[in-house]
């Protein structure tokens, strides 16, 4: 397996008619110059695609790799929680928590969690008891709903556009040394 990432680009439909990008890193799988298939190494904060999910990528105008295609998505349930803001402290235990038992965890920004569980079906492998009693939840997808989500949420459409003119979430490379020596919350927004 390839440690080399490279950036993808995921373009993302806004309710305003904006174009959204997010720049999450991708490890190539099956990939020449022009694109090919690549595995998500990092989280998306916008859409419903998750480190180990699989699209295809082609070369966009500004040769940028953008998804045109999800191959497959990892099992398991993506959940969404909203929790009282300030509450860094009690969120960092959590989510410390939560990753040690082999969940992946988000913080696209304060109040808000993403949490996958890796192959857990709707409301059966969930620890809800774990989590505070302030906190609700916002999304629940399974595989089928989490694919139905991202084919509404992303534009698949080639680019004409350049990147850098629309705005863009960037993302830390997740396996990179200087990042393994802090907790994963931690290189989180928020």
């Amino acid at each position: 397996m390839s440690t080399d990432f490279v950036p993808i680009a995921v373009r993302i439909k806004d309710t305003d008619g904006e174009t959204l990008v997010e720049l999450p890193w991708a490890e190539a799988l099956l990939a020449t110059e022009f694109g090919g298939d690549f595995r998500l190494r990092s989280d998306l904060f916008l859409a419903p695609l998750c480190r180990g999910d699989v699209v295809r990528c082609e070369v966009s105008a500004d040769g940028t790799l953008q998804v045109v295609d999800i191959r497959q998505l990892m099992p398991g349930l993506l959940i969404g929680f909203e929790h009282p803001r300030g509450t860094e402290a009690a969120v960092k235990r959590v989510l410390r928590d939560l990753h040690s038992i082999g969940y992946q965890v988000r913080r696209p920004f304060d109040g808000c969690v993403q949490i996958f569980v890796p192959g857990a079906e709707l409301d059966r492998d969930f620890p809800f008891a774990r989590l505070p009693k302030s906190w609700e939840r916002r999304l629940l997808l399974d595989g089928p709903f989490r694919m139905r989500a991202a084919m509404e949420q992303i534009d698949f459409s080639i680019s004409t556009d350049s990147v850098g003119r629309v705005e863009t979430l960037d993302h830390r490379e997740p396996d990179h040394p200087g990042w393994a020596r802090l907790e994963p919350e931690l290189v989180l927004p928020g």
